[in-house]
């Protein structure tokens, strides 16, 4: 199955890098999407802390989808917003995982981008991730949001713990507890079966698909680490 993943990933990446030369630059920028993603499911079932991801990432391609990524989204980003939904169909989700990677990862500035990217109203969201992304790019920006949340989706139960440890440092409140909760709640969903459909792109884990690092929480530590430096992600 790895072997298989990975040449996915390395497929993708070379599709993306034929159409960009070709100028369609559309299939590219999914093409660089399903690479990242793809590589990024890897690097979370393979490691277990983010010096390890780190070392794995270096011995990959996945900097090279990155770098496509973000250069088409560059450019979509001075088209008319009417034009974003072709190219981000995934919507703001798997923007804010890759802002969310980028930041465990160390690459603030990149991880900024594609948060800041992700509020954007015209793309595909559910309610629950559109006011994530506001609380995300608050967290990022250091002021304060306060969510509107309806009822919750079953993933959404499991990553709502992530949204209370934002809010928690917005509040300038302890982060012991939500932390201890995003740990309980990440090795519940590694063994629940019921996440095997809903977690759709094998990032969040599963009891089918489990993943030993959270980028998630690591993202998240290293961007509230970063913006208590005084700079803005």
């Amino acid at each position: 199955m790895v072997t298989t993943r990975l040449e996915g990933a390395i497929g993708a990446l070379e599709i993306g890098e034929k159409k960009e030369a070709e100028g369609d630059l559309c299939r590219a920028h999914m093409a660089y999407e399903t690479a990242i993603n793809d590589f990024m499911h890897l690097a979370l079932v393979e490691c277990d802390s983010a010096d390890a991801v780190k070392t794995w990432v270096a011995n990959q391609p996945l900097q090279i989808a990155l770098d496509g990524f973000v250069r088409i989204s560059n450019f979509v980003i001075a088209e008319p917003r009417s034009e974003w939904t072709r190219y981000f169909q995934s919507g703001n989700y798997l923007l804010i995982a890759f802002s969310h990677f980028c930041s465990a990862l160390g690459q603030h500035e990149r991880a900024r981008f594609l948060s800041q990217i992700a509020t954007e109203p015209v793309l595909f969201s559910t309610a629950f991730w559109a006011e994530y992304s506001k609380v995300y790019d608050a967290l990022s920006t250091g002021r304060y949001y306060s969510p509107k949340f309806g009822k919750f989706a079953f993933l959404d139960k499991y990553v709502s713990c992530y949204v209370d440890l934002m809010l928690a440092v917005m509040q300038g409140e302890p982060l012991g507890s939500p932390l201890a909760e995003i740990d309980r709640q990440f090795i519940l969903r590694n063994a629940d079966r019921r996440m095997n459909d809903a977690d759709a792109y094998m990032i969040e884990g599963s009891a089918e698909y489990p993943v030993k690092f959270d980028f998630r929480k690591a993202g998240l530590l290293a961007t509230i680490a970063h913006t208590k430096t005084g700079a803005i992600i």
